[in-house]
């Protein structure tokens, strides 16, 4: 019995072994088997009844059942081993796939250090190569200004004026007068400064910042600026909206050394004075000098003309403070009204001499710094209207508020209901042919003056040809040949400027001396014309409105004349009391001229004179009306409304001239 239970367990247990490969067990299943093997063994030694075949055929399946086991065993240890060592594989690719990374890593930190050491490379080559560059535009540029040293050293102060001259000309005749004298006060603060003995201003003024404020509303907006500035020496650098223009230090030495910058000065302070006395003389400044008794109350106030010096300095200062205008009367008018505004300019402070004066725009009085003297002030405005303060004062005494015909307003009044179509009619004028047409023309053009259109505009509107009584002719032409065979000399063209009424009465009668005309007796006592060509509109006196009087239609009205002038004189300005001259100086002259200049051949060059004065004992015999030249200065600033209260002066209180090195 016992043996029958120890083969079946055997059995059993060989049974099991056999699948332990299969079954994959584990320690502890393999211990169990070995165990039940044992007690197999043990059954084998226990007392039995069986035979001794089956005795070693349990003793075979027990040896069986132990190499069973073993097998197991082995197995096991096998699948362990083979764990193992998949595990030490598996380890070990992850250890060659790391080490892979890192000699990517290396491969590449090794590409971008040489990519970087080739980079620094090339930067130490462009350095090198930069310094090289430095150090040889340095000796070019120290060999420049060794040449340039020369070069100055080499220029003689008789060689420079004529090459400003011409710039200054050329400024001149390219800007209206507004535009020219801002340019020419300011460059003369320029070359002022460097011709000073204050090495700080001299310095300063060698470096101008061409986008400064003031730089650009004084220079910059005036035409060929540039060729002036180059011609006291200044460079310019930098771009064309902005940059600086700069003088170099030998450029600055020689010149200086010449005293070129204090020709330039003089220069330029005499022709701004020259053309701040033509624009005064247009803006017809005057102040209340007393007034009558026993009168109406609209002509109690006595207005004389400001001396020179006053109405220069006047003049001035409505140029650097002003709004940008062609027109000076345009400019001040327009201060005035908006002089109450909050951010305009309420004030103009100026010396003449050692006395210090202020002129309050908004109630136009003048007043004495020192003494503290008080009067009204007058100027002609836009169209040759006086405007007037309606309050006027003279010291002590105070006027009630008055407002009437004063001065030329009469006339401008009178004027301003006229339209051309019903005074210039046949048969005394009839539209002029092509050649005369196109001769009027070209002749009021040149007079004129090149002007800015961004602020006036000139229209020629119509051209009427006079037809004057043939005795008048006859004694133009007869005193015409005369004076040829005198003198030697030809006729000459001017434009005389009146009213229209004025001028068709002198084209059916001739002139009549009255002594109603302002200023015709500050040059003597005659006709006054602007030669043909004088240049600018303060320059041709005749086209100025306080003469040339708009008519309904906004026109102006000037005499296209033929002048026998025969041989000129300079004549004497008398200033605001007048020259009592009224007739040639002399047997050997017959005209006067404001400023006589002659050419190389010994002619009159009449395009240096303003006016052109004929003697009134000759009037009627040396002038010969020819026709009538309407026109029209449209200005950028007088369509503006007067009671507008909007617009107001953008434009700053400003120091004298330190704004122009900011």
């Amino acid at each position: 019995m016992m043996g029958t239970r120890a083969r079946k367990a055997a059995s059993a247990a060989l049974r099991r072994l056999r699948r332990a490969e299969e079954l994959q067990l584990d320690y502890d299943d393999i211990d169990s088997l070995a165990q039940q093997a044992l007690a197999g063994f043990g059954a084998l030694n226990a007392p039995s009844e069986v035979d001794g075949w089956r005795w070693w055929a349990q003793l075979l399946g027990t040896a069986a059942v132990i190499l069973a086991s073993w097998s197991a065993w082995l197995y096991y240890t096998k699948g362990q081993l083979a764990d193992l060592q998949e595990k030490q594989l598996h380890d070990v690719d992850v250890a060659v796939a790391k080490a892979d990374r890192l000699q990517i890593r290396a491969t590449l930190a090794e590409k971008d250090a040489r990519a970087k050491s080739s980079e620094v490379c090339v930067l130490q080559a462009a350095l090198a190569e930069s310094k090289q560059a430095l150090a040889a535009t340095k000796v070019a540029q120290d060999r420049a200004e060794s040449e340039l040293a020369a070069l100055a050293a080499a220029e003689s102060h008789t060689a420079l004026q004529p090459a400003f001259d011409d710039a200054m000309a050329e400024a001149d005749a390219r800007n209206t007068t507004v535009l020219a004298a801002k340019l020419f006060d300011t460059l003369a603060i320029y070359a002022r400064d460097l011709s000073s003995s204050d090495k700080k201003a001299a310095a300063r003024a060698r470096t101008i910042n061409a986008g400064n404020a003031a730089f650009q509303r004084r220079v910059r907006d005036a035409h060929a600026h540039y060729h002036v500035l180059e011609a006291l020496g200044y460079q310019h650098v930098g771009g064309d909206t902005g940059g600086s223009w700069t003088m170099m230090a030998p450029v600055f030495e020689a010149r200086r050394g010449a005293n070129f910058f204090s020709y330039c000065a003089a220069r330029l302070g005499e022709r701004c004075a020259s053309i701040c006395g033509k624009l005064a003389e247009e803006l017809g400044l005057q102040f209340c000098d007393g007034l009558r008794q026993g009168l109406n109350p609209r002509d109690f106030v006595v207005w004389a003309d400001f001396d020179s010096a006053t109405a220069g300095a006047i003049t001035m200062q409505v140029l650097k403070k002003g709004p940008p205008a062609g027109n000076i009367n345009a400019s001040l008018e327009k201060m005035m009204r908006h002089a109450q505004s909050s951010h305009a300019i309420s004030k103009l402070q100026y010396k003449v001499g050692s006395e210090t004066y202020t002129l309050d725009l908004s109630r136009l009085t003048q007043r004495n710094g020192q003494t503290g003297f008080l009067r009204s002030v007058s100027f002609f405005g836009q169209g040759g209207r006086a405007v007037e303060p309606y309050q006027i004062v003279c010291g002590t005494t105070l006027l009630p508020p008055l407002r009437g015909p004063t001065r030329n307003d009469a006339v401008a009044e009178q004027t301003a209901r006229l339209h051309a179509s019903d005074v210039l009619q046949p048969p005394l004028f009839t539209p002029a042919g092509l050649e005369m047409d196109a001769q009027a023309r070209a002749a009021l053009i040149s007079s004129l003056g090149s002007r800015d259109e961004r602020f006036e505009t000139v229209t020629v509107v119509a051209v009427h040809e006079v037809n004057p009584a043939p005795e008048r002719r006859s004694a133009f032409c007869s005193a015409a040949a005369q004076l040829k065979a005198r003198r030697g000399t030809s006729t000459q063209h001017a434009f005389h400027g009146s009213s229209l009424g004025a001028l068709a009465s002198i084209a059916r009668d001739g002139f009549v001396s009255t002594n109603t005309v302002r200023n015709a007796a500050q040059f003597g006592k005659g006709i006054y014309l602007s030669p043909v060509g004088s240049g600018g509109r303060a320059g041709m006196m005749a086209a100025s409105p306080q003469y040339a009087s708009r008519d309904a239609d906004r026109v102006q009205h000037v005499l296209f004349c033929e002048v026998a002038t025969g041989e000129p004189e300079q004549v004497r300005d008398g200033g605001c009391a007048g020259s009592d001259q009224d007739k040639p100086s002399s047997e050997h002259v017959d005209t006067g001229v404001d400023t006589l200049v002659k050419r190389t051949d010994g002619t009159v060059d009449y395009t240096k004179a303003v006016r052109l004065v004929v003697w009134t004992n000759k009037m009627n015999e040396f002038i010969l009306p020819v026709a009538v030249v309407s026109f029209r200065i449209d200005s950028a600033f007088e369509e503006e409304d007067d009671d507008g209260d909007e617009e107001t002066e953008t434009e700053e209180e400003e120091g004298e001239d330190g704004d122009l090195y900011d």
